[in-house]
């Protein structure tokens, strides 16, 4: 496209982003979007996040991304970087999600909550998926939006008193 002198602007680069399928090209596509200033943008940077995460690049350089748009993130982009961290480093994407309930303005929504659910999920802690659903609560959500059959098993795995497991049932 370059070649041909066919310009690009964000949303070139984010369809183009969404096409990667070596880590080499997205460090190529990564340059130019440093090159013509386009890694403030939210969505550049969301889109460059997930593609990053999916190829198998390290998850902290992935923040690195994340926190070169500190001024403008949105709940979306919050929500890739929670994702990103969800399928590697569990932990990690819980204070991600606690620092997103200090910091961001929109709230939490059902694809957020389905990624910390995940990360609940591989620490199988009582704790922790208390501490989400009481945030579920909180936020006005229904558990069902989200919280498919296998989630739902697992607090039945994890062994959750009989008190958190009524409530999942509620929402059956």
């Amino acid at each position: 496209m370059r070649s041909l002198g066919v310009g690009f602007d964000r949303s070139t680069l984010v369809s183009v982003a969404n096409c990667l399928c070596l880590l080499e090209h997205f460090y190529l596509l990564h340059c130019l979007a440093i090159k013509f200033r386009l890694v403030i943008d939210v969505e550049v940077v969301t889109a460059l996040v997930k593609v990053y995460s999916d190829l198998g690049g390290d998850v902290h350089e992935c923040y690195k991304l994340f926190l070169e748009t500190s001024k403008s993130q949105d709940v979306v982009s919050w929500t890739r970087i929670i994702t990103a961290f969800a399928e590697k480093e569990s932990e990690e994407a819980l204070l991600l999600f606690s620092k997103l309930s200090r910091e961001c303005l929109d709230d939490p929504d059902r694809y957020i909550f389905s990624s910390v659910f995940k990360a609940c999920a591989d620490l199988v802690t009582e704790r922790h998926c208390s501490t989400v659903h009481a945030q579920v609560m909180m936020y006005g959500l229904r558990v069902t939006q989200f919280l498919p059959m296998p989630s739902y098993m697992l607090i039945v795995i994890v062994g959750l008193s009989s008190n958190h497991l009524s409530i999942f049932k509620r929402y059956k």
